[in-house]
């Protein structure tokens, strides 16, 4: 007659090695969501998991939160988005890329002077990184400052000359600030480089008409509407109207 009781623990035994094996098979699925390739969706579930069960060191643990905010943002998430961010940059105080992409979420939410602060930071951190000094522009644009978002952009063309949304950025710049002429001509050299830039489009339409191009202008506009007709809303939130 057989040991029962040996018998009965031997099974247990298989089945606490197959849970054990199957939940180590199923947080290394997690971890690759988390820290590789994958859609938002599939990027917040696996960093969810990584985050609860306290595996790793606080900075990767950090990095998991960065991971979850930039999918959080990709679902316009974005206070939760805010909050990963911050979680992020108390485990690793030196990503610059964490101060970067939270600027990046204020300005979703409409808030260009705390998004300031965090480029100034994300800079502070990394001299020189092109998108910081990018959004950065952008900040200042937002709050009025046109001649230091100009000033900006100028920074990030002398280390990009071909970068089309700097080039395209600033002649919105130049517009707000009044000077349609200067604009022109960033708009001009944007949509030599890549002709369907629907910002330097419509922008150069504006432009035109307020020198005295109207046909052109109204050109511009209607060929800047047929690929994004959501255009003209944008440019309203700007403070620009193109009557």
């Amino acid at each position: 007659m057989p040991n029962r009781t040996i018998v009965a623990t031997t099974a247990l035994l298989a089945a606490m090695s197959s849970v054990t094996e199957a939940d180590a098979q199923g947080y290394r699925q997690f971890n690759r969501w988390c820290y590789g390739e994958a859609s938002p969706e599939r990027t917040i579930q696996g960093c969810d998991a990584v985050i609860r069960w306290a595996r790793e060191t606080p900075r990767d643990t950090g990095t998991a939160f960065y991971n979850r905010g930039l999918a959080l943002v990709a679902r316009g998430q974005l206070d939760r988005a805010i909050d990963d961010y911050g979680q992020a940059i108390r485990l690793r105080p030196d990503l610059a890329d964490a101060y970067n992409n939270r600027g990046i979420a204020w300005r979703l939410k409409g808030d260009d002077a705390r998004a300031l602060e965090d480029f100034d930071q994300a800079l502070r951190l990394k001299p020189g990184e092109v998108d910081a000094l990018y959004n950065r522009g952008l900040a200042l644009m937002g709050l009025g400052q046109f001649d230091s978002a100009i000033a900006g952009f100028d920074s990030v063309l002398r280390l990009q000359p071909d970068d089309i949304e700097a080039m395209a950025a600033r002649g919105v710049a130049w517009l707000r600030k009044g000077d349609s002429g200067r604009a022109l001509q960033d708009f001009d050299q944007a949509l030599s480089l890549r002709p369907g830039n629907v910002v330097a489009l419509y922008g150069r339409g504006i432009a035109r008409r307020r020198t005295g191009n109207q046909k052109g202008g109204d050109a511009d506009i209607a060929a800047a509407k047929a690929i994004r007709p959501d255009i003209a809303d944008e440019f309203t939130r700007m403070g620009l109207s193109a009557s």
